[in-house]
């Protein structure tokens, strides 16, 4: 199974509130339908899953999972390089994977 930050969104202030970070999960021996969603959790500190839906989004005729996560919640600081990905399948198989990220400091407000 890929997991993959998405490029659009691989570059994240760890401090934006509004921040979603961006995954989709496939493989071509691996039918995301069986992912359970309310399972999934991202980042250190185990961020659930704010949403997410099917949808293919590298082109190959089979649908990816997509979810969208919280910056805040992930546990994602600046300096990070590489963040996990854990949950299940509807029947209880283990998944898990890992990308790059790319984290940018913190706007400065004054």
């Amino acid at each position: 199974m890929r997991v993959y930050v998405s490029k659009e969104y691989s570059q994240t202030n760890p401090h934006d509130y509004f921040y979603m970070v961006k995954l989709y999960v496939g493989a071509d021996d691996f039918d995301a339908h069986f992912v359970d969603g309310k399972t999934v959790r991202f980042g250190p500190q185990e961020a659930q899953a704010e949403h997410w839906a099917l949808e293919d989004v590298d082109d190959d005729g089979d649908e990816d999972m997509i979810l969208h996560f919280r910056t805040q919640d992930t546990g994602i600081r600046a300096g990070d390089t590489k963040a996990e990905l854990v949950g299940q399948t509807l029947d209880g198989r283990e998944i898990h994977g890992s990308d790059s990220v790319w984290t940018v400091p913190p706007w400065d407000d004054e």
